[in-house]
């Protein structure tokens, strides 16, 4: 079923398929064995300031959502898959656009206000961490458990690093193609490019060692970050990637 709106982004949790719909808001979709799509609910809060429904993601107890200009919103679900609003954060200017979840934090791409982290407790309220603001349209946010990557318009995808308590830290920025999402595997990166379609991405780790000896064995350990971005390849087959 077809509620209107323009549909944005899409998600699943193994239970339910969630569509950020824009001005339809959150919508919530059960599909059978076959495929069959059916409509269980939708929920649209207005705060008045262009709330438009861009990106969600789930962590298998909350689902958020970015709002455009309503900011971040969390939700709950219950077991018929209907939707229940619990907590909205905005911390002014730009759009809230993509956002993603490595189990400690929430990242959200807010435009050109760059990338936001946000913790949320046991009942799904929002508490906003940190921000870094730099050159682009921050849109699309991914982790590999290790670094946070960022698609960013013109400025291309960016790798941050991320403490114990959620505080961001810059590491590169590669900007050879336009970025606007950005998913990885075990292995490489990839972003989806306006003018270069798909593209792939190394990301360099600083090995270092720690060792511990005593007189009859010795051991060491690659550890350290240092989130180098190198271009690998690219495939286009025309058109306009957007996120």
């Amino acid at each position: 079923t077809d509620i209107g709106g323009e549909y944005w982004d899409v998600w699943g949790d193994g239970t339910f398929v969630y569509v950020a719909g824009a001005n339809a808001g959150l919508i919530s979709h059960s599909v059978d064995g076959s495929g069959l799509i059916t409509t269980i609910d939708n929920d649209f809060q207005n705060s008045g300031l262009g709330d438009f429904y861009f990106g969600v993601w789930g962590d298998g107890t909350f689902v958020y959502v970015a709002c455009g200009q309503g900011g971040l919103r969390s939700y709950s679900v219950d077991g018929s898959g209907n939707l229940t609003f619990i907590d909205r954060d905005f911390q002014g200017t730009r759009d809230y656009l993509g956002v993603w979840g490595d189990g400690n934090f929430i990242y959200v791409g807010c435009k050109e206000a760059g990338l936001r982290s946000y913790s949320v407790d046991g009942s799904g309220n929002l508490t906003f961490i940190d921000q870094d603001d730099q050159f682009g349209n921050f849109s699309g946010v991914w982790g590999d458990g290790n670094l946070i990557y960022v698609a960013c318009g013109s400025n291309g995808v960016r790798s941050y690093s991320v403490d114990g308590s959620g505080f961001l830290t810059l590491l590169d920025t590669n900007n050879l193609f336009v970025g606007n999402d950005v998913w990885g595997d075990a292995n490489f990166i990839y972003t989806a490019s306006s003018g270069s379609g798909l593209a792939s991405y190394e990301v360099d780790c600083l090995s270092s060692s720690s060792s511990s000896s005593s007189s009859t064995s010795s051991s060491s350990e690659s550890v350290g970050l240092l989130g180098n971005i190198t271009h690998v390849d690219s495939d286009d087959q025309g058109g306009a990637a957007r996120n």
